[in-house]
């Protein structure tokens, strides 16, 4: 976050980094993901290979390591507003690389299809023209007797 003095405007690092054509690259995102895949299974198999247990697992394990770092993608990827048929590429071609399955797949297609509408949803909502008031009544905590229960 800047800012300059008490009653400056707060701004985010994200909001002024967000426009420049970096995130827009496919190639830059496929990178990133594999390198952190990369750094998270050799520490998981360093320390698959110190306790020497579940060996029959790798497959299954490698999985949910790279589902579950995708869909961390995913959600940075829409922060970063990535076209949703770029984060689908990615999907396919992870899938390719290490046949997460199609139930997977469909999995992580749809959490992409939630992220967006969600990220969408919330930007419109931080706009002025949203107004909270005229949409949402907060219920009150207390009861009639003014206690809690």
């Amino acid at each position: 976050m800047l800012s300059v003095g008490r009653d400056a405007e707060k701004v985010y690092l994200q909001s002024t980094i967000k426009t420049m054509e970096i995130w827009k690259d496919l190639d830059f995102w496929q990178a990133a993901i594999f390198t952190s895949l990369y750094k998270e299974l050799l520490f998981k198999n360093s320390a698959r290979n110190q306790a020497d247990e579940h060996k029959n697992d790798s497959a299954e394990n490698q999985n949910l390591i790279v589902t579950g770092l995708l869909m961390s993608f995913i959600h940075v990827m829409n922060d970063f507003e990535v076209e949703r048929k770029s984060i689908l590429i990615i999907i396919k071609q992870f899938n390719q690389y290490y046949s997460l399955g199609e139930a997977t797949v469909k999995e992580l297609e749809v959490f992409c299809s939630i992220e967006c509408f969600l990220i969408k949803f919330l930007d419109y909502c931080r706009s002025s023209q949203f107004e909270w008031k005229r949409h949402f009544k907060m219920p009150s905590c207390r009861t009639q007797s003014n206690s809690f229960l």
